[in-house]
């Protein structure tokens, strides 16, 4: 079991600026290929993040969500496609 320290992923490195409806669903889209992942928002057709430094020393992965310190959170219509 490799060994993983959470925040890490906190550096502002790994976060990124959006303005997000607080009372309204709004739409995410991650791609991940290889190194890079892209994050979408939206549907709009420009990335708001973009990492071209993922590990690829991991033999697979995992998805996860944190909602940050917020009180409370929902996911809806979540879908997690491999195109392996």
């Amino acid at each position: 079991k490799a060994e993983f320290d959470w925040w890490d992923y906190e550096a502002a490195s790994w976060q990124s600026k959006a303005i997000l409806p607080e009372t309204a669903w709004f739409h995410v889209k991650v791609l991940v290929k290889g190194r890079e992942m892209k994050v979408y928002l939206n549907d709009q057709p420009t990335p708001v993040m973009i990492r071209t430094d993922l590990d690829l020393g991991l033999p697979h992965g995992s998805v996860g969500f944190w909602l940050g310190n917020c009180p409370s959170g929902a996911y809806r219509n979540l879908k997690i496609k491999s195109t392996v």
